[in-house]
């Protein structure tokens, strides 16, 4: 395989599932020479066979393009976000938003892996033709531009617009030597979301956003009193 000299391409970060969508996102840049850091969230056991299969597999294809692979471990954030004040959200919102929370804590988490890592821009696997998931939503996607930028990052959706239906990414991948199974894991909340509108959707996360941005700061130690030496 020939790529392009990677010395004038910086990594960015993926938010990375180990799905087809955000494998696809991940082979499209690195398929013009892009270094990427893959930044997944884990919902089972550490090492997932899985996610380390498609990992793999992309290792293979792009060799040190892959240039990291990280889990985050994000659940007190996102525990915080959705779970906290769950039973206050559905009588407020009148839906299950669970998974919208849960991407808003993958975001808080990829803010401050960016920020450590000296990486500006996030990408995601997000595609039009998953528009019933609130977090697949073009005004949460907007939302999220918003959020990331406000720390100086850039948010892509490098599929989004191309990707136009499950089968066209199947083949992209097959074409890519790479498997067409979904190997993200199982989420505990998967199946147990409801779909509202995009008012709802904003509202939610306009609603979350103080306390992310909370978030965002204790990670990034702005909570924290400034050290000084005893004399």
């Amino acid at each position: 395989m020939t790529v392009t000299d990677d010395s004038a391409h910086p990594a960015q970060l993926v938010l990375f599932s180990g799905g087809r969508d955000s494998t696809l996102a991940a082979a499209s840049l690195m398929l013009q020479g892009i270094p990427v850091h893959l930044f997944h969230v884990s919902s089972g056991p550490p090492g997932s066979t899985l996610t380390a299969f498609r990992v793999e597999e992309l290792r293979q294809r792009f060799g040190d393009l892959l240039e990291k692979f990280f889990i985050a471990d994000v659940e007190g954030t996102f525990r915080s976000l959705a779970m906290e004040d769950l039973e206050q959200d559905i009588l407020t919102h009148r839906k299950n938003l669970i998974l919208l929370g849960d991407k808003l804590a993958i975001y808080v988490h990829a803010v401050d892996y960016c920020t450590r890592n000296g990486i500006s821009v996030i990408n995601d696997g997000i595609v039009r033709y998953q528009q019933d998931f609130p977090e697949q939503r073009n005004v949460s996607r907007e939302f999220f531009e918003k959020f990331v930028a406000s720390y100086g990052i850039t948010s892509h959706s490098p599929i989004y617009e191309y990707a136009t239906s499950q089968d066209l990414v199947k083949y992209r991948l097959m074409q890519l030597g790479l498997s067409t199974k979904s190997l993200e894991e199982n989420l505990l909340f998967g199946d147990c979301a409801s779909t509202p509108s995009d008012d709802v959707v904003q509202a939610y996360l306009r609603q979350k956003e103080p306390k992310a941005r909370d978030i965002v700061d204790f990670l990034m130690g702005k909570h924290m009193p400034a050290h000084t030496h005893a004399r």
